[in-house]
């Protein structure tokens, strides 16, 4: 539409236009600083100052929170790649999560980063893990309890053969530094080597795989896990392409996770989360944008159907967490 004048309006005109170019040069400035220097969002339903504590009511559902999006803390130097996140349903107050790459080492932390346990995973040689969720362990698990599933696969070149979801009985993080892999499953794609980055698995032990989007849509894959272990590369099912625009590095998909009541699928890139119904996991997604406050966003899992919590990879030495309410 054009935009049309009175007598006298050029010098609104500029006023106009002034406070538009002002207002794009603080949002600029506000990207470029903003994990240093946003104020924290208020978050006046929780109260106090101890996270652990107030995360572990919100997991619970004990109180209420109406705040949109909350940084909660920062990541320590141990991890300055956080690619995948888990919360804890045995520990609701405690998080597993884990560093871009082959490091083959599980870090349980606080909601606000603090530092919990360090455990080394033996066992199984590592490419580039990716992502993590926690659900519960196949049949063949020692005893009845939660596994952590880590997504062996990264492929930035697309030239790995097989891939693989490494399933580790949720350690206790008071019982050691190590602990054993329970079983690997090996996998490849039908159409070829793909950059995968997300990772979500259903209580009946299907997963799902989300490519990066680095050739083109990213696509949605499933992958029944079995309840055995078994040396069979295991081909994974093509669902169908992400209806999400992938055009720039901030708009590949880095992470997945499914809602407590596998109702919903989660899925992120560096500025936004999108929210598909699981009746429906190709449909029309909603959008939740993050804002400033996680430039390079990796990770991220449910607390509730409805609350997320992400952590981002540092960049100048800051790695935000931040709970997110979506929608």
């Amino acid at each position: 539409m054009a935009l049309k004048t009175r007598h006298g309006a050029p010098g609104i005109m500029l006023i106009g236009l002034s406070a538009i170019g002002l207002f794009a040069l603080v949002s600029v400035v506000a990207w470029r600083f903003g994990i240093e220097e946003l104020p924290d969002p208020a978050d006046p339903s929780l109260g106090g100052s101890d996270a652990a504590a107030s995360f572990s009511q919100l997991t619970t559902g004990s109180v209420l929170d109406t705040a949109r999006i909350v940084r909660l803390g920062e990541l320590g130097p141990e991890l300055p790649e956080s690619s995948g996140l888990a919360v804890s349903r045995a520990r609701p107050e405690l998080l597993w999560t884990h560093n871009d790459g082959d490091e083959g080492r599980l870090f349980a932390i606080r909601s606000d980063g603090t530092p919990v346990a360090s455990i080394e995973v033996k066992g199984i040689d590592i490419d580039d893990w990716e992502d993590i969720d926690l659900a519960r362990c196949p049949a063949d698990a020692p005893d009845d309890r939660d596994c952590l599933y880590v997504g062996d696969v990264g492929d930035n070149d697309a030239s790995r053969q097989r891939y693989s979801i490494d399933i580790v009985p949720e350690p206790d993080p008071e019982g050691g530094d190590e602990v054993e892999v329970l079983r690997r499953v090996w996998f490849r794609y039908p159409e070829g080597p793909a950059d995968t980055e997300g990772l979500a698995v259903l209580d009946n032990g299907d997963a799902l795989l989300l490519t990066k989007g680095n050739d083109g849509p990213s696509r949605l894959y499933r992958l029944p896990l079995g309840d055995e272990e078994s040396d069979e590369v295991l081909d994974a099912t093509l669902v169908g392409n992400v209806p999400v625009v992938v055009d720039t590095d901030r708009d590949r998909i880095t992470a997945a996770a499914v809602s407590p009541d596998e109702s919903i699928l989660a899925i992120r890139n560096h500025h936004a989360v999108y929210l598909f119904d699981m009746d429906r996991p190709l449909g029309a997604p909603l959008l939740c944008e993050i804002g400033a406050l996680q430039p390079q966003g990796e990770a991220l899992d449910f607390i509730q159907p409805s609350m997320l919590i992400l952590t981002s990879e540092q960049v100048e030495g800051r790695a935000p967490i931040v709970r997110l309410r979506c929608p």
